[in-house]
């Protein structure tokens, strides 16, 4: 979907490691944006194997090299260590608590021309970030 001049692919209502996964490889084929900002929230209902999932998919993560990694959620701080102990460059990664918190920082910091990827469980309420950049900028 186009929200103004930025595109944003909301995949806000589910997430697990495989559906993410799938998700970082098509992206990786993805042309003719100016940027990519990939916000991932928690996958939740892990169980025990929760903290090194959310790690595998940081490493994943980076070898994708977004612009921008913003992180929504408890269990995505593993996310983000994941992906900085790949080589992503930590100024690059940018973690919040809450959906609102991220929504604050990516309104002041999508440009034209940015593809914007959003995937996390419903919990963690993603779709929240899709309606404050679609009021903004529609």
């Amino acid at each position: 979907m186009s929200l103004g001049d930025v595109a944003v692919w909301d995949e806000s209502y589910n997430s697990n490691p495989v559906a993410a996964g799938c998700l970082l490889d098509t992206v990786t084929e993805l042309r003719g944006f100016g940027r990519i900002i990939l916000t991932l929230g928690d996958m939740l209902e892990l169980g025990n194997d929760s903290p090194a999932l959310h790690h595998e998919l940081g490493q994943k993560v980076a070898k994708l090299s977004p612009d921008w990694l913003v992180t929504v959620g408890d269990h995505s701080l593993q996310i983000q260590a994941g992906a900085i102990e790949s080589g992503m460059p930590e100024i690059h990664c940018v973690h919040f608590k809450e959906a609102e918190q991220a929504a604050d920082f990516l309104q002041k910091n999508l440009h034209p021309g940015d593809l914007l990827v959003l995937k996390g469980s419903r919990d963690i309420q993603l779709d929240r970030i899709v309606d404050r950049i679609r009021r903004a900028r529609v």
